[in-house]
């Protein structure tokens, strides 16, 4: 039987570092790192992204993140959390996003849903992997589009 723990995220995850997920209600949602495999918390430029290691060499893991506003009048509800996820599940790289002090698995809608933006909130998207500077071209447009909401 396979032990589980609760990170910091409030996302349950496997002992066994090998079969990190990230488990809502016992349905496995999506890979998600734990703790130790974030990046670190340091300030984020408001219209930069930052890629520590450029380059698409094989086997190269890019390290990225952006600073996003929520614009949209109902702020993040479900379906805008819902494109996020869906676009984010399209990328290898593990993809977080964070706001405020609380950082969530950005493949897991229960999890995004969780940290309630409102209009006006500040997130942090944080991608690592292979892909993670077209994941965030990808998830940039999103937001830039008011994940096509027209008010």
């Amino acid at each position: 039987m396979e032990k589980f723990i609760t990170n910091e995220t409030d996302a349950i995850l496997p002992q066994k570092p090998t079969a990190m997920s990230c488990l809502t209600g016992g349905a496995l949602l999506a890979s998600c790192p734990t703790r130790s495999q974030l990046p670190s918390d340091g300030p984020s430029p408001k219209s930069e992204t930052e890629v520590p290691q450029t380059g698409t060499g094989p086997g190269q893991v890019v390290v990225a993140k952006k600073d996003f506003w929520i614009l949209n009048k109902l702020g993040f509800h479900a379906r805008p959390a819902t494109q996020f996820v869906k676009t984010a599940k399209r990328f290898i790289s593990d993809i977080f996003v964070q706001k405020e002090n609380q950082r969530v698995c950005g493949k897991s809608l229960i999890s995004v849903l969780l940290l309630a933006a409102a209009s006006g909130s500040k997130l942090t998207v944080h991608a690592s992997g292979p892909d993670a500077s077209e994941a965030l071209i990808e998830l940039e447009r999103l937001f830039h589009n008011r994940f096509g909401e027209v008010e």
